[in-house]
């Protein structure tokens, strides 16, 4: 990383459903966003890594995006108008996140994906980086989030917070990729209709096809796919640059400042190699 960057570096997503409703685009979670925010300042304070926070937007963003069929592109005069309503909404979003960030004091500045990086065809396939290794080099804390970018092939695209990570992992090959969820990680069943739904404590390139069959749709609003976007992109990005990756439940008080200091906590790990 140019030799930016001394410390330990992890690239951590909070799911959309831990911040904002699942199905109403007006619910916004505040008192979970800085719950949540607390537990990554404290363990981040305690351990002293560096940490690129990455956020969902749950109904907030797809919402508008699913009713004016952003994700496929500039197709239509109000998929276009869909696009800025539904990059406006995140952007909103993600403002009320950094506020509160700042408001128990943890250092973050903002980065759009559309800032940094293009797509083409859904995904991205360009990033400059430079901005976010010189907010690391002064200890800031990048905030990013799933976004509509400007698309090489299709005009724009609707991109997944998982996107964004499995590009970013190309860019610093990070220690650990975290993503954060409402469940305690990868299950055979759904957890949220079996209780007897096992968790798959690994996933690697013995098992990848059997956890993307396991990976099923998520019951909320959610253009990206859910689980199996998680777990396919997760892969993907964990197998192309060497790191590893863990989904654990965000949504669990004290889950995710336990893990990032090294504490017990359940999770599905997800390797490359």
């Amino acid at each position: 990383m140019d030799g930016l960057i001394k410390k330990e570096l992890y690239l951590l997503k909070i799911g959309g459903s831990l911040i904002a409703g699942q199905r109403n685009p007006n619910e916004i979670k505040y008192s979970e966003i800085r719950r949540i925010l607390k537990e990554i300042d404290n363990a981040r304070r305690e351990r002293g890594f560096n940490i690129i926070i990455s956020h969902g937007s749950g109904a907030v963003g797809h919402a508008p995006s699913k009713h004016y069929d952003v994700p496929n592109g500039f197709r239509s005069e109000k998929a276009r108008i869909g696009s800025v309503i539904t990059e406006r909404a995140c952007n909103r979003l993600n403002g009320i996140v950094t506020e509160i960030a700042n408001d128990i004091g943890m250092p973050v500045f903002s980065f759009s994906p559309h800032s940094f990086s293009i797509t083409n065809n859904g995904k991205i396939s360009s990033v400059y980086a430079a901005p976010l290794k010189a907010a690391l080099r002064y200890n800031w804390v990048p905030v990013t989030y799933g976004d509509v970018m400007m698309d090489l092939k299709q005009g724009f695209s609707d991109i997944s917070t998982e996107e964004v990570l499995r590009a970013l992992a190309n860019s610093f090959s990070p220690e650990k990729i975290i993503v954060c969820t409402d469940v305690d990680g990868l299950f055979e069943g759904n957890p949220k209709l079996d209780a007897g739904a096992r968790l798959i404590r690994k996933v690697d390139r013995k098992n990848i096809k059997m956890a993307l069959g396991c990976a099923g749709p998520s019951l909320k609003v959610d253009i990206t796919g859910g689980m199996k976007t998680k777990i396919s992109l997760l892969y993907n990005a964990v197998k192309g640059t060497g790191t590893r990756g863990y989904i654990l439940n965000g949504g669990r008080r004290g889950d995710v400042y336990k893990f990032l200091v090294g504490q017990e906590v359940d999770y599905t790990e997800v390797v490359g190699r």
